[in-house]
């Protein structure tokens, strides 16, 4: 009974947020003059039905509603459905601060309201993304941070800068694919380090991948 109380609550919650942003979307395709009549019977009959999830949500009741969203996605409730011990996915979990500032600054170009020269990241004020980098490196014990968006573009960036054409490049079976990818992208020659039975990389497996790589660099280089 408990577990069915919950998930009606957690449906609700996601509920009501789509319909603050359904709200909210009225006020951002209004003048700002203010709402015309349609606009104001649009928004009266959104908080009518805000209200009405906000009740289901303190009781616990009502069926749901909303299950797909942009037409085809489902509403994804598993975080608060059940644990998630999927490590990356775990490891990577927003908070509840880093959610609203999605929801208030999670719109195309929004962090660059106040871009100016050098027209960098790390050097946007408004927001604080600049104070974000200057904590980060200084977190991280570093004289320099950068933020990517995301592993792949991480990758490479390291693998464009480092990696030129025909190099060989050590990668282990437990890596990201995105690191091949880079590689392969700067014209590298991946050599991938294979996993013993129990799915270890070894500093042994390491060292005779290196050592191969090395033997054939010499070779190439020789012309045999």
């Amino acid at each position: 009974m408990k577990v069915i109380l919950m998930s009606i609550r957690v449906q609700k919650t996601f509920e009501a947020l789509f319909a603050l942003e359904e709200i909210r979307g009225i006020f951002r395709g209004s003048l700002p003059t203010g709402l015309d009549d349609g606009e104001e019977a649009r928004l009266r009959e959104r908080i009518a039905e805000l209200k009405a999830t906000i009740a289901d949500l303190e009781a616990g009741t009502g069926t749901p509603r909303v299950t797909r969203i942009a037409g085809s996605l489902d509403v994804r409730s598993r975080e608060e459905r059940a644990i998630n011990i999927h490590p990356i996915q775990a490891a990577g979990r927003l908070t509840t601060e880093a959610r609203k500032a999605l929801i208030s600054y999670g719109d195309g170009y929004s962090t660059c309201d106040f871009c100016r020269k050098p027209f960098r990241l790390d050097k946007i004020t408004k927001p604080g993304i600049a104070e974000f980098h200057a904590e980060l490196a200084k977190w991280l014990s570093m004289d320099e941070a950068r933020v990517v968006p995301g592993a792949r573009r991480g990758f490479q960036a390291v693998a464009s800068s480092l990696v030129e054409k025909g190099d060989t490049v050590i990668v282990s079976a437990l890596a990201h694919y995105t690191e091949f990818l880079a590689v392969e992208e700067a014209g590298g020659v991946v050599k991938e380090v294979p996993l013993h039975g129990k799915n270890i990389v070894t500093a042994e497996a390491t060292a005779q991948k290196i050592e191969a790589a090395h033997v054939q660099a010499l070779r190439i280089a020789s012309g045999s």
